[in-house]
């Protein structure tokens, strides 16, 4: 079984991650597996039956700091080897791309400047898509995600 694990902060106080994290899952199409205060655990939706790829399955802990809250994430997939391996990677790194957007989405009836949330959040999509790939170094998707999230604020 391939494991991977990610932690970030994200400029929310944990009720309203816990919100977002909602509105990401919902955006990636995952089903909620589990759910509690304290963790949520997902797993990806398998669209093809003869697929090379195992579905990912994320478990999601928030740990509170005021108006910061980290978040934990812990994923694992079947099976070994690089494709499986970079799956996951791509995944989890699409899952927090998600996440850390609907982190910076304004609050319900303030407008939002700039790029439409949906368009953001499809640029980081096709930006993690080509990272899985391989086609994008780290250094690379990282500097591409940065100028995506900072025109969109």
């Amino acid at each position: 079984m391939s494991r991977r694990k990610d932690e970030f902060f994200v400029e929310l106080p944990k009720a309203e991650a816990l919100d977002a994290c909602k509105n990401a899952i919902a955006q990636i199409g995952w089903r909620i597996m589990e759910e509690s205060p304290e963790c949520i655990t997902i797993k990806e939706v398998a669209i093809q039956s003869t697929s090379y790829n195992w579905p990912a399955k994320i478990g999601i802990t928030m740990e509170s700091g005021g108006s910061r809250t980290k978040v934990f994430l812990k994923g694992s997939v079947f099976g070994f080897g690089p494709i499986q391996s970079g799956h996951l990677k791509g995944q989890m790194g699409r899952f927090r791309n998600l996440l850390e957007v609907a982190a910076k989405q304004p609050a319900q009836g303030e407008s939002s400047p700039g790029n439409a949330p949906s368009s953001i959040g499809k640029e980081l999509e096709n930006l993690a898509e080509l990272h899985s790939k391989g086609i994008l170094s780290d250094e690379e998707f990282a500097k591409a995600k940065d100028k995506i999230l900072s025109a969109g604020s």
